[in-house]
Order: structure tokens, then sequence, then C-alpha cells
């Protein structure tokens, strides 16, 4: 009997037979602490391979995964295929997969923008969690909710699964440095940066970064803009942005936002960065490779791009 052929015995006897550790260390003549260990190495050569059998593990693309996994400093990797069935969004998908992972209680960080809307407005048909909390990453945007949401985001979320909601009561960009020193030495601001510092997950958009995108163009006057090189940047993370390969770009506007710090936001032990589309391929790229995300949600024809556009081929 050949070691892979040892350890699968020991597998069927475990999971289809049902025996207990105890009783398998009988019949082999060894500690129970051996069939575990037999166990443990039974998964990591591939003998045992488990599958979630959940409505959402079908739509998900697993070859795919696997290559991320193998790519770039990743928890786990979920790719949607949206082709296979009519009336399955990705968003409610999202929701399904969040829900596996969503804490019961403690806290999860929120960032802006749309995808996080619409992925919260799905979490309804889920299992609540009155003992969570919801904390605002960012100060807000004070404008129209509609074009960038910040606070509603917070809303949304806890709304849907009746936890409970802290916001940040500042705005999230500020006109000098000055005031952004003053404003988080105030007793109201202090005590969300505080509840920051105690999220143990972090559930965030990837936007593109440029001219046209919404959170610059808005807060920032054109003229201010021009001074800053746009050029290398490809990406943001709650307005942090960054290169093409995961580098630190546009330090200046850094210095005007009200929020938690990048280097802050990548000590979270999950980080849940949730993108797709053609102008968010260079984006994910860049959050993978600056390990900003340790968890990406996208679908099938998103990812395949980011692969293509990282190993420079075809899958």
């Amino acid at each position: 009997m050949t070691r892979v052929e040892y350890l699968e015995s020991v597998v069927r006897m475990y999971y289809v037979l049902g025996l207990t550790q105890n009783q398998i260390a009988n019949q082999l003549g060894v500690s129970r602490s051996s069939v575990a260990r037999l166990l443990e190495e039974a998964k990591k050569r591939g003998v045992i391979r488990f599958r979630i059998n959940t409505t959402m593990e079908d739509f998900r693309s697993p070859s795919i995964e696997k290559k991320f996994l193998e790519n770039f400093a990743l928890k786990d990797c979920v790719v949607f295929d949206l082709e296979k069935e009519i009336g399955n969004t990705f968003e409610y998908l999202t929701c399904s997969y969040l829900n596996s992972i969503l804490p019961l209680e403690g806290s999860v960080g929120i960032g802006f923008g749309h995808t996080l809307r619409s992925v919260g407005k799905s979490l309804n048909f889920f299992e609540p969690r009155p003992n969570l909390k919801f904390v605002q990453l960012t100060g807000g945007t004070g404008v129209d909710e509609s074009i960038i949401p910040t606070s509603s985001n917070v809303q949304v979320f806890s709304q849907a699964l009746g936890s409970q909601s802290i916001f940040f009561p500042a705005p999230t960009i500020v006109g000098n440095p000055e005031l952004k020193s003053l404003l988080l030495k105030d007793s109201s601001i202090s005590a969300v940066v505080s509840a920051i510092r105690q999220v143990s997950m972090a559930l965030v958009g990837i936007g593109h970064t440029g001219h046209t995108n919404s959170v610059l163009s808005t807060y920032f006057p054109k003229d201010f803009l021009n001074q800053i090189p746009m050029k290398d940047s490809v990406g943001n993370i709650l307005v942090h942005s960054y290169d093409i390969n995961g580098r630190r770009t546009q330090q200046d506007i850094s210095k005007y936002l009200v929020g938690i710090e990048l280097e802050a936001f990548r000590q979270i032990s999950l980080r849940v960065g949730i993108a797709t589309g053609e102008d968010k391929i260079d984006a994910i790229l860049g959050a993978l490779r600056g390990n900003f995300a340790n968890i990406l949600i996208t679908d099938k024809q998103t990812s395949i791009e980011v692969l293509n556009k990282h190993s420079g081929g075809n899958i």
C-alpha cells in the first residue's frame, strides 16, 4: 500500500464510514494524535477536497480562483460566472458569500462607493446580526449620497442585518492638513477613530484613479489636480491611490483625507475588495500586487482580464 492509498483508507474510515478518530486509531494500532496528523496530511496532499454545497458555489469559477490564489497573497478569491444562469445578480451572489464570512458580533469597517451600496441592499435576505457593528472608515462626502455613497453605505448594511452603526462625523477631505489635525482631536471623531482600530474586517470598493474619478473631481478643483501627476496612478482604496504594481502614489492628496490611513487599513485582518468591470482591471491588479485587499470578489470576465494583464498572456 502506497502512502496515498494509506491516507485514502484513513479518510474513508473517518468521512465515509463515520468512525471516530479513536476507533480508527485502534484499528490501525496508532495513537489518536497520529490519526489527526494523517487527516491533516490528506488535506495537504489533496486526498481530501472540500466543496461547500450551496447555490452560490454553483456560480463560482474554481480554476480561475486557484490561479489568483497562486499569484497573489490572498486568503480567498471569489469569481462568479454570471452567464451560468439568468436571475442571480453579482450583488446577490456577493451577499451569499458575505453571509458566510461576516461575524455575528464585533465590528466591520465599510468604505464608500456604489458597488458596496448595491451589495448592501441585497443583504436583507440573510441572517440578522444584531450584535455586529458597521463602522464608517472615512469621513462623509457632504454631497448627494447618490453621487458618492458613504454614510448611507453604513446605514444600508446596518438596516439590512439589524446591526449597529458607527458614523464618521467629519468630511472625507478637508481644505488643509492643519484642519485635519484639529478634527482628529475632537472627542466625537477620536471615538470613531478608536472604533475603526477595533474592526476585524473591512469591505471596500476598488476605485479607478484619474481626473474622471468622482471623489477627486467632486472635492478638488481642477487646478489642484493638474499639479498632481496622475499618469502613474491606476486605482484607489478609500481615496489612497497606487500604481499598477501597488506602490503608493499621489501622497499629497492623502494629507487632506480624514479617515483610516492606508497602512492602518492594511493591518486589518480581512480586507475584502469588491470590484468588476473593464475600467477596474488595472485598479484590481494594483490592489492585489500591493496587498491592499486579501479577499477579492469579482466576476469571471474581469478576473480573466486581470490575470492576462498580470501574466502578459492569455489564460
